[in-house]
């Protein structure tokens, strides 16, 4: 979702304090899954790309910072890499 796309209104009601911000996610085929047998070894992977368009914050820093201080296990990932061809 592009917050930029919200219109004012919307970001009121849904962008301000005291506004609390959650995910949650269920997995509704593994868990009847993992109910009827023990046999299911998946890991779950969830990506989410938080930027600031015009750039005029520290939006990533400030993410992470917040995700460790609550204990969430996270990785960076590499967005970008670079091949050298030799002939």
């Amino acid at each position: 979702m592009n917050l930029e796309e919200m219109t004012d209104g919307n970001k009121r009601k849904y962008l301000e304090f005291p506004k609390l911000w959650y995910l949650k996610i269920d997995a509704l085929f593994r868990d009847h899954i993992e109910k009827i047998t023990d046999q299911l070894n998946n890991e779950f992977c969830l990506v989410i790309t938080i930027r600031d368009i015009k750039k005029d914050n520290k939006i990533y820093e400030e993410i992470e910072q917040e995700l460790d201080a609550k204990n969430f296990v996270q990785n960076d990932i590499s967005l970008r890499s670079r091949v050298t061809l030799q002939t």
